[in-house]
């Protein structure tokens, strides 16, 4: 499957992921210090049906997708 993927970028693809307490001066710090962006926010993903270690649980996640170099 690798070679595949070397047919579609000529670089590696790379994901990089932090939990922060404030998504939205997170980004923005970003794009100041560094120069990322521009970032996609996805304000509210929900899900109600879900396992967690054999137990019912529940999701409620904020996240930003972004993009660097």
């Amino acid at each position: 499957m690798m070679k595949e993927l070397a047919t579609i970028t000529p670089q590696p693809i790379v994901r990089m992921c932090w939990v922060v307490d404030d998504m939205e001066s997170s980004a923005q710090q970003w794009v100041e210090t560094m120069g990322a962006g521009p970032f996609f926010l996805v304000p509210h993903f929900q899900l109600d049906e879900l396992t967690y270690r054999g137990r019912p649980a529940t999701l409620d996640q904020l996240s930003a997708v972004g993009q660097w170099g």
